[in-house]
């Protein structure tokens, strides 16, 4: 009677690290991954140092430990905010989607002024809606004004220079000097940064390929002032009151 072989102990512990790591690997390249805020260009929306639970199968889906794409990529829809590579695929950025293929606008300096015939409203904050602001973000009076950029479908927050006037106010002569139209072509999508004077975004890299989608925000998974060495989170420094605070739009 043959006796049957039993696996040692060590394989069968083995198998079951590399079948988790598999599945912890699988999880984070197709479904969710944390991205962290490194610079002040979304600002009010995210902070430096927020961690964001990014969803990867809102744009399709790609084929596993690849750059490759099984099905999509398709772009999210307008005014959502999205994690994309550079061009160059040198490093994340975490922007606002304000443009989809064939949308036309018109943006002028740190305003978008129009988008597909549609006159866009801004409504500049109150003195003490600015100050409570200021004190949320640490950010001192006399260092930006906040403006509500309003469509018919959509509202966001945006960050502009101190003292700065809305377009409606500019006259045509700076309007027309100062307005740029953008129409991203199909295929392409169009980001910018909420705190629009400090954003690093499509004004200047232009528009941006979908294929460099990489996923959508969804909400802060943690949040501190610091940094320890450089790494995690100061356990010392979190900002409780943005955990789990929803960051789709």
């Amino acid at each position: 009677m043959k006796r049957s072989k039993k696996r040692p102990g060590l394989l069968k512990g083995l198998l079951s690290f590399v079948y988790l790591a598999l599945i912890v690997l699988s999880v984070r390249w197709l479904v969710f991954e944390v991205f962290v805020i490194p610079s002040g260009s979304m600002y009010p929306k995210l902070y430096v140092n927020d961690y964001l639970i990014v969803s990867k199968f809102d744009f399709g889906l790609r084929i596993p430990f690849t750059k490759i794409w099984a099905l999509g990529p398709y772009p999210s829809k307008r005014n959502s905010i999205v994690v994309f590579l550079s061009r160059d695929e040198s490093k994340y950025y975490i922007k606002r989607l304000v443009g989809l293929p064939g949308d036309e606008l018109v943006i002028a300096g740190d305003f978008i002024i129009e988008l597909n015939g549609e006159k866009l409203e801004h409504e500049l904050f109150s003195d003490d809606e600015k100050k409570t602001l200021s004190n949320k973000m640490g950010f001192p009076l006399g260092t930006f004004e906040a403006f509500r950029e309003k469509g018919k479908d959509f509202e966001r927050v945006i960050l502009v220079n101190e003292g700065e006037k809305p377009p409606s106010e500019w006259g045509e002569e700076k309007l027309e000097m100062m307005s740029e139209s953008f129409s991203p072509p199909p295929g392409y999508i169009l980001f910018m940064g909420d705190n629009r004077h400090q954003s690093h975004d499509g004004r200047i890299f232009g528009y941006m390929e979908q294929e460099k989608l990489i996923g959508l925000s969804r909400f802060v998974g943690l949040s501190c002032e610091t940094k320890v060495l450089g790494a995690g989170c100061d356990p010392t420094a979190l900002r409780t009151e943005r955990i789990l605070m929803g960051t789709s739009e």
